[in-house]
């Protein structure tokens, strides 16, 4: 192979399994089993004294995916655990400028390769793309970054905050990787809807930062320091027949009012909806009619967060608004569904996401 030794193969390429070496003999007995779209050394230049500033320059990781920007220097591992909108999002990259980067990844992410590392800066300084951007006054960034400062709740605001999270707010969490707005909505015990309305730059979930911190508590006045949540009668919006139970998405259009004998099937069947979608719009249920009360509404019907294309399926129970620069890998990360369920409820998708249009919601989860 190219008139290489297995030692120097493994000397010049150090992500190869040091397992089959001889601890005894140090022989080396490979069965080489190499990564696709992996580039490997197989030459090295004979010694030259280094200059001052290539001595200085930060040695490039391996594996690497083929074709990455010749200019890049800085890299960041992909794993299982890390989302491809976590991986460019953390660095301050688009979707697009990561695809760039790393045409390996393809526009959906779905090239992307566990253990690998992807290009995330090519700056000539070397200084990261996010570093740039804050020096920058003119880029585009949608973050907040100020000192810590006593807001008008009296709670000191932590710092970096998204814009235009709401000005009571006197809560805060710190989100982390792989952090869902449902599992935050309910680890604070507030409701969806509620989240989102303390953070409007979030959008459905898509553009939730990592190390940023978002609102979960408000209060109702300057002087409380309490984490209670603002109470208010909806002056728009479908027609409620009855009291509601708790967990009911703000998103429901459509109400049926229990009525004795009536049960969850009956109530399923009536509205043409499945029993999965009723148990999902009213958490209250249990799952099993369990938590049914007499004389209380029940929602039996969503509206989209925007215009839909043909084929969504029928038995939809949840939507999300695709927004700029995020595309269907992210949109199914950031609901916790694989890429093909999206592709199966929302066929107009094509299955490699070329039909995915700016603005329109898609559907997340399917009974």
């Amino acid at each position: 192979m190219n008139n290489l030794s297995p030692e120097e193969f493994s000397l010049w390429n150090p992500s190869l399994d040091q397992s089959p070496v001889n601890a005894e003999t140090k022989t080396y007995n490979y069965a080489c089993n190499l990564a696709t779209s992996v580039s490997y050394c197989f030459s090295v230049a004979s010694p030259t004294p280094p200059r001052a500033d290539v001595a200085a320059a930060r040695l490039p990781p391996s594996p690497r995916p083929a074709g990455e920007d010749v200019n890049c220097n800085q890299w960041q591992a992909a794993s299982t655990n890390y989302t491809c909108l976590a991986l460019y999002g953390n660095a301050g990259l688009t979707l697009a400028e990561f695809v760039a980067l790393n045409p390996s990844a393809k526009a959906d992410c779905s090239g992307l390769a566990a253990g690998t590392y992807y290009c995330i800066g090519n700056n000539p300084n070397g200084d990261s793309i996010d570093d740039d951007s804050q020096a920058n006054p003119t880029t585009t960034d949608t973050s907040t970054k100020t000192s810590a400062t006593s807001t008008g709740t009296g709670i000191v605001t932590p710092t970096p905050t998204q814009a235009g999270m709401i000005s009571t707010c006197n809560k805060f969490y710190k989100v982390v990787p792989n952090d869902g707005c449902e599992a935050i909505a309910t680890a604070n015990s507030i409701s969806l809807s509620d989240f989102y309305a303390f953070n409007p730059a979030i959008g459905a979930c898509t553009s939730l930062q990592p190390d940023y911190y978002v609102c979960v508590g408000t209060s109702t006045s300057s002087t409380s320091t309490s984490t209670s949540l603002p109470t208010s009668t909806a002056t728009t919006g479908p027609s409620i027949p009855g009291p509601t139970q708790a967990g009911i998405p703000a998103a429901c259009s459509k109400y049926v009012l229990q009525a004795p004998n009536v049960y969850c099937y009956d109530m399923a069947a009536a509205a043409s909806i499945t029993l999965a979608q009723l148990y999902y719009w009213n958490p209250a249920l249990n799952g099993d009619c369990s938590g049914l009360w007499d004389g209380y509404a029940y929602c039996v019907g969503i509206t989209p967060p925007g215009p839909v294309q043909t084929g969504v399926v029928a038995t939809c129970e949840k939507y999300v608004l695709q927004t700029a620069g995020v595309y269907c890998y992210d949109m199914a990360a950031a609901a916790g569904v694989a890429l093909a369920d999206l592709y199966t409820w929302n066929p107009a998708l094509n299955g490699d996401c070329s039909g995915l249009w700016d603005g329109y919601a898609y559907c997340v989860a399917a009974g």
